[in-house]
């Protein structure tokens, strides 16, 4: 378990906290905002985030552009979550599938591997499966020394706005094996710190729907405050106009506890956007 272990703490900054984007959301297509596979995975690998989280072909592919000191980590999803039978189609979660082995994911550098929990779908028969192929995935992973983060992913309408779901989610991941859990965040801010307390690893909240500068750095700095570890964040960075001052801004708030200068960063790049498209 030590290379579980060292490798989960690699994920972390000095500061002890850690910004960390994800781009594994092309599973059922291109998302709008993420059409540029080489030109998003040129950015965020060269940025200062401590992780990267992508899906398996994304993780092979960005592969060399994360051999450089101080590289974000790879952090690997390992399942896929099947929506639609159409590429770039939606709807409710149809299937729940292993995509990678943890040992494959270990040699293609992964430093952590990532599975979704899908909670309050309206099928106990589904959720039993998706429950059994994460353990069975967290012993695969734990034998060859691979850190597993569980995301609880409440896709069920009513389980969104429910902070005490979100809790007992995160107790469940820690009971499937988890070394780190990635969260929707909870209303009450309270409710978070609880979770932070009552967690045996690293608590990262996920960065959700696009947001204005104001709302994506006030609500950020509320859950640095309640204790997460940091954030895991998408559109919020590769949707916005400039994403490596995103990040820049993300790592302000984090590690440098400083909201105020990550308004700044975020103002001023939207500024220069604007500048820009009136050219």
């Amino acid at each position: 378990m030590n290379g579980c272990a060292i490798r989960t703490m690699s994920l972390l900054a000095p500061s002890g906290r850690s910004v960390m984007v994800a781009f594994d959301h092309g599973g059922g297509g291109a998302p709008e905002g993420g059409e540029d596979v080489p030109g998003i995975l040129d950015t965020l690998g060269a940025s200062s985030a401590q992780g990267l989280l992508l899906g398996p072909g994304l993780s092979r592919a960005a592969g060399p552009r994360l051999i450089r000191p101080g590289a974000p980590a790879l952090v690997t999803a390992l399942d896929a979550p099947i929506f639609s039978d159409t590429p770039g189609g939606h709807g409710p979660l149809l299937a729940h599938r292993r995509a990678l082995s943890p040992a494959t994911a270990l040699g293609q550098g992964a430093t952590s591997g990532k599975v979704v929990l899908p909670i309050a779908v309206g099928d106990a028969a589904a959720h039993a499966d998706s429950v059994a192929m994460i353990a069975a995935l967290a012993e695969e992973a734990h034998a060859v020394g691979l850190p597993l983060m569980i995301e609880p992913a409440l896709w069920g309408a009513d389980a969104r706005h429910d902070d005490a779901v979100i809790a007992h989610s995160a107790r469940v991941a820690w009971e499937l094996g988890a070394d780190s859990v990635k969260i929707h965040a909870p209303h009450d801010h309270d409710v978070l710190a609880g979770i932070v307390a009552h967690a045996v690893g690293p608590v990262f909240v996920l960065g959700g729907s696009p947001a204005s500068a104001e709302g994506f750095v006030r609500d950020v700095d509320a859950w640095i405050a309640a204790g997460a570890t940091g954030v895991v964040v998408g559109r919020n960075v590769w949707a916005r106009p400039d994403p490596a001052a995103a990040i820049s801004a993300l790592a302000r708030v984090v590690h440098d506890r400083d909201p105020d200068g990550a308004r700044e960063i975020l103002t001023d790049a939207e500024r220069a956007a604007s500048r820009g498209a009136v050219r």
